[in-house]
């Protein structure tokens, strides 16, 4: 049994008239089998913001998931202790600009200093929705970097990773993978789910399993 499970976003669609039942649906269930974290990627985001077309649906959805015992952290931190260890989740929310399509955002180190405050002293895991900013975010100093957003890429080569991104960047440098930088630990997931083209070529879903060890 795991001790955590950390979600990284998109579990709904931001579409108008959309429903967000099933997912709120899934998570729920989720505190059952242990503590759950929540960062929003975009499509949360999008309807965080985004009142004038999509009324209180995040702030209800949010609610509903907080009364199963769903922690959010936008742009927060959680300290913890299990099994002897010390850490920090921060929770990295940024705003719905930095994913537009066919243009990346101005977002550095300060940016996210600015949004979650310096790192501690403790090991420290970063959710953040969009690898696109992995520079940023490593420069800020985290241990464990966990992000997603690409899909996967849609399409994957073998040997070489993904084509396109849903934002229309070719050949992306994270993806889909797991690595080790220095003393950093990089961890983007492919996910369970498709974009607006439904499809995924040499692109398996998955959900990532992951033992921190205390070295």
């Amino acid at each position: 049994m795991p001790d955590m499970i950390l979600i990284g976003g998109d579990m709904l669609v931001a579409k108008e008239g959309s429903s967000v039942q099933e997912a709120l649906e899934f998570v729920k269930k989720l505190p059952h089998i242990c503590q759950v974290y929540y960062t929003n990627g975009n499509h949360e985001q999008r309807m965080k913001e985004n009142t004038d077309i999509y009324g209180d649906t995040y702030e209800r959805y949010k609610a509903k998931l907080e009364n199963c015992g769903v922690c959010f952290l936008e742009n927060k931190a959680e300290n913890i202790e299990k099994n002897g260890m010390k850490f920090s989740i921060y929770g990295l929310e940024l705003d719905s600009s930095v994913n537009r399509k066919f243009k990346k955002a101005d977002v550095t180190e300060k940016t996210v200093e600015e949004k979650i405050g310096k790192k501690g002293k403790d090991y420290s895991i970063l959710m953040a929705h969009n690898p696109a900013y992995m520079d940023a975010y490593k420069k800020w100093g985290a241990d464990l970097i966990l992000s997603g957003h690409l899909h996967g890429g849609l399409v994957r080569c073998p040997g070489i990773g993904a084509v396109v991104t849903p934002q229309g960047f070719l050949f992306p440098k994270y993806s889909g993978e797991m690595r080790r930088e220095g003393e950093q630990t990089i961890v983007v997931s492919r996910g369970l789910g498709s974009h607006t083209i439904n499809i995924r070529l040499f692109n398996m879903p998955e959900v990532i399993a992951i033992e921190v060890c205390v070295r």
